[in-house]
């Protein structure tokens, strides 16, 4: 073998392994691996907001895997991602789609959960997208459309407000009312420096009034307590007797109400003629029998068995 064959051959086998090496930087930098120790796991986000097929995987803010594909559905898209089976997913695990870089670029951030069960190997997850520069964009110009009309509706304010005090009238009616303010101020003041022994002689002697009071009512507390629960006796018998006579009130309007039909003995009193001067004769008779009885006497022959048959 020649000296250039040698130099050529050496030459090549540089070439081949700087590929070589080349191909596993790339491939262990996009987290590439080769063999059984990939798990595949599908999320679920309601858009993908720019992800991509090959954009990084990060649990807990470390890179663990790539996106392997982005399957739009009919209202949300399905994300599947490839990382290593060292990564450990819990139950309480969340996931989203958030800007790898300030201008461009998107990743999907995984937060592993602290529960103490494993998440699922076949369960889909469900995913937030947290947005991009252009949604603070698009938030930002709202809430501009909102300060601008918020800042026209306060201009419009301050207007209606310098209009209504530009005029004498409520600059002399308010100058008036803090004048009257000041004049009740100083006299309420001097009231309080003309009379303020006696004021306070008067809260002295309410004071006294008021421990005396007190003093009296737990000296007589039973008393009271006897006065009160007779008082209560008496409303009660009184309530009583207010029954009753609401009683006795129904029934002599009853009876009253009776005058007025002919069957009746109060009708026959009341309005009968005849009944009435028979009763007053039967009276009259009865008086004289009375009175015959007073003056003579009762000559009574009393057969107590009378019979037809005479006794033998």
């Amino acid at each position: 073998m020649t000296k250039e064959e040698r130099t050529d051959i050496k030459v090549g086998a540089t070439v081949l392994v700087a590929v070589a090496l080349m191909l596993f930087g790339i491939l262990w930098g996009k987290s590439w691996h080769f063999g059984p120790n990939e798990v595949v796991v599908r999320a679920v986000f309601p858009t993908a907001g720019g992800l991509a097929a090959g954009d990084p995987v990060m649990v807990n803010g470390i890179k663990r895997g790539l996106v392997h594909a982005v399957t739009p559905r009919d209202t949300d898209v399905m994300v599947s991602m490839d990382f290593d089976s060292s990564v450990d997913l819990r139950k309480d695990a969340s996931i989203q789609i958030s800007m790898l870089e300030l201008m461009s670029g998107k990743k999907v951030e995984i937060k592993s959960g602290v529960d103490t069960g494993k998440w699922p190997p076949n369960k889909i997850m469900h995913g937030i997208y947290a947005g991009d520069v252009s949604t603070l964009v698009a938030m930002v110009n709202s809430l501009s459309a909102t300060l601008e009309s918020l800042v026209v509706k306060g201009d419009t304010l301050f207007t209606a407000l310098n209009s209504m005090f530009r005029g004498d009238t409520i600059k002399n009616e308010l100058s008036a009312t803090l004048v009257s303010v000041n004049q009740i101020a100083k006299r309420a003041s001097a009231l309080l420096d003309e009379n303020g022994t006696a004021i306070r002689h008067t809260f002295a002697q309410a004071d006294t009034a008021t421990r005396d009071l007190t003093h009296m009512l737990a000296e007589n507390r039973a008393g009271l307590k006897t006065l009160i629960d007779t008082g209560s006796m008496a409303v009660g018998e009184a309530r009583t007797a207010l029954i009753r006579a609401n009683r006795l009130a129904v029934r002599l309007d009853s009876l009253l109400a009776s005058a007025d039909k002919p069957n009746t003995l109060l009708y026959r009193l009341t309005k009968d003629e005849q009944f009435a001067n028979r009763l007053d004769s039967t009276v009259a008779s009865l008086l004289k029998l009375m009175e015959q009885l007073r003056l003579q006497g009762l000559d009574a022959n009393v057969r107590l068995f009378n019979s037809s048959k005479p006794v033998k």
